[in-house]
């Protein structure tokens, strides 16, 4: 995975910072280290679901982003736009 993308990931996952428990995050995020981005993005999708994280429409574009670049199932995204406030 290109060293671009993780780093996005990584920033994406900074955005959540005190709005989703560190340790939650950085569980999510350090699926990064192991060459498993797409993973770790759906892992974020979820936990933000599962937190009933509010999302901006800005965050919610860039995971879209995110995924797409990923190749990702998408729905894991598209459950995000009900945390959209």
């Amino acid at each position: 995975m290109s060293k671009n993308i993780e780093a996005e990931i990584r920033n994406l996952g900074s955005l959540f910072v005190g709005r989703l428990e560190r340790n939650i995050l950085d569980d999510a995020i350090e699926y990064v280290d192991f060459n498993e981005c797409g993973l770790a993005l759906r892992i974020l999708c979820d936990q933000l679901c599962e937190y009933d994280v509010s999302l901006s429409q800005n965050e919610y574009n860039k995971v879209k982003e995110l995924g797409e670049k990923l190749k990702i199932d998408l729905d894991y995204v598209e459950d995000l736009k009900s945390l959209i406030r």
